[in-house]
This record gives structure tokens, C-alpha cells and sequence, in this order.
């Protein structure tokens, strides 16, 4: 699953940003990567060009913006130390969009992001995070300084759709490699016809697709009208390291690419989130 991935980096340099970088690295150390890219987007201000003709003495906002990157970048390894074939590009656009454009061209790709850049110990995804969850078709983690990885406790939260069931067998392969508590959760819908009926459909659900850890995870049934606040506020509860789902399931209300689920659980979670599109794999 995970193995033989490219992953492209956002950095930031804020806290999750950091924790993103510490992640990507960690990945590759465990050789589960062909390759890291780091990508620092350079979003010039809109003002630019007034900018440099104001200035007294001729300037480039761009060249300026791009040294100061290099600068922090050089800051960064020496406080985190060497990181081998970590290569750093400084495109210059919208920093979702060129994250996307560099992730979409390549096959088996992880994105990998801070969750919150502008105030990482917000609760939520930040604007940047939430905008590449509505597009990424690649899997997308979301990496909270609050709980960085190795991650030691995963919640899986299942709709038994097809997206799940992708996000299920990742989830079984991170807890069979490393070593970690695995509970599984179905936040009841209309279509349950009772909890009983829905922890037996989960158990088969888990045996299908999670057929390392399944038959020991934990299983958990929760009933609630707002399916993705129920998830958030039982990953928050139990203080998990990672949430793992798909972004769109069965709901038949959508925004935009974003199943209203995820999009609920965007806003509310706390703990690190993989998120998985219909053409993830």
C-alpha cells in the first residue's frame, strides 16, 4: 500500500508543517518511498508589481521571496538535521493548485500537509489543507503537531462504501507494520436497520478488507444525525493519533468533490487524518 510511493511534501514552516516534514522523512527511513519532494509554494502578493516600482531601488518580490525560502529552508536542516534525498522546489502560483498539479502527473502518490498552517493549534484543517482534501485524487495526510507519528492508536471510520474499503486496507497495513491499536467505526445512517445488524455488517466488513488486524480491532457503533461530527468527536474523545477515511461515501449531500461528512470532520478533528478519494488506491 503504502511502499514504492512518491510523496510530495507542503512546507510551510509552521509547526504542522514541520510535523509533515518530520513525517515524510520518517516514511522514507522506513523505506516506503521511491522518493520525497518537498514543494514550498511561493505566493507572491497580489501587489507586486506596484511593489517593486515604488521601491527606491530596483527590486525582485520574486527572486526576494525565493532567497528568503532558501534561507529558511537551509535554517530548517540544521534543526532537524540531514534529510537525504529530500529534494526542496520553490514553484511560484496558488499554493492548493500547485501542490495538486504536482501530485496529479504522478502515480502511487502520498500528498502530505500540515493540518492547520495558519494556527496549528487550531482545531481543523486550515484553508490550504481543506481545499487539497476536496481535489487530491491521491491519498492525502494531514499531519497534526498534536499528534505527529509513529502513529500508535488509528481510528478507522467506515460507510462500507468502495472509498472505505480503500481506506480500510490501509489502515490494516499501517497497524500490521507498525504495531498499532486499531479500532474500527460506523457512525449509523438511515439506511442501519440497528446497531446490532451494523456491527455485523462491520465485522464482515473488517474481515474483507483488514484481514492482518481486523479480527482484533475494537469495534465501535455510534449513532448520531451529524455522522461526521459523531467521528470527530470520538476520535477527539479517545485521543487517536490518526483518522483514517474515504472523503466521499454513500451521503447524497455533496460540496463539490467533498462528501459532507468529511467535510464535517475537517472542521472538528483534532488528531492527524488520512483521507481518501474515490481514485485512490
Amino acid at each position: 500500500m503504502v511502499e514504492d510511493r512518491h510523496i510530495v511534501v507542503g512546507v510551510d514552516f509552521s509547526p504542522g508543517g514541520l510535523a509533515a516534514i518530520r513525517e515524510s522523512v520518517r516514511i522514507q527511513s522506513l523505506g516506503l518511498a521511491s522518493d520525497t519532494i518537498a514543494v514550498r509554494v511561493v505566493e507572491l502578493p497580489p501587489n507586486t508589481a506596484l511593489q517593486e516600482g515604488l521601491a527606491p531601488t530596483p527590486i525582485s518580490v520574486h527572486d526576494q521571496t525565493c532567497s528568503e525560502t532558501s534561507e529558511q529552508w537551509v535554517r530548517l536542516e540544521k534543526q532537524l538535521g540531514a534529510l537525504p534525498k529530500l529534494h526542496c522546489l520553490k514553484p511560484v502560483g496558488s499554493v492548493a493548485s500547485t501542490l495538486l498539479d504536482y501530485t496529479q502527473p504522478l502515480r502511487h502518490t502520498l500528498l502530505i500537509l500540515g493540518m492547520n498552517g495558519t494556527d496549528p493549534f487550531l482545531r481543523g484543517a486550515g484553508t490550504v489543507a481543506a481545499q487539497c482534501a476536496r481535489y487530491a485524487q491521491c491519498p492525502l495526510l494531514l499531519v497534526s503537531p498534536k499528534s505527529p507519528g509513529p502513529f500508535k492508536k488509528i481510528v478507522l471510520a467506515t460507510d462500507f462504501s468502495a472509498t472505505a474499503a480503500i481506506a480500510c486496507r490501509w489502515a490494516d497495513e499501517i497497524a500490521k507494520r507498525w504495531d498499532t491499536t486499531f479500532v474500527a467505526l460506523h457512525a449509523l445512517s438511515a439506511r442501519d436497520t440497528s446497531e446490532k445488524a451494523a456491527d455485523e455488517r462491520l465485522r464482515a466488513f473488517l474481515r474483507d478488507h483488514a484481514p492482518h488486524t481486523g479480527a482484533a480491532a475494537r469495534r465501535v457503533i455510534v449513532s448520531d444525525a451529524d455522522r461526521g461530527h459523531a467521528i470527530a468527536a470520538f476520535a477527539n474523545a479517545e485521543q487517536c493519533d490518526l483518522l483514517v477515511m474515504g472523503r466521499r461515501g454513500h451521503s447524497p449531500i455533496r460540496r463539490l468533490f467533498l462528501g459532507a461528512t468529511a467535510e464535517r470532520v475537517l472542521k472538528q478533528v483534532e488528531c492527524s487524518l488520512l483521507l481518501f478519494s474515490p481514485h485512490a488506491g
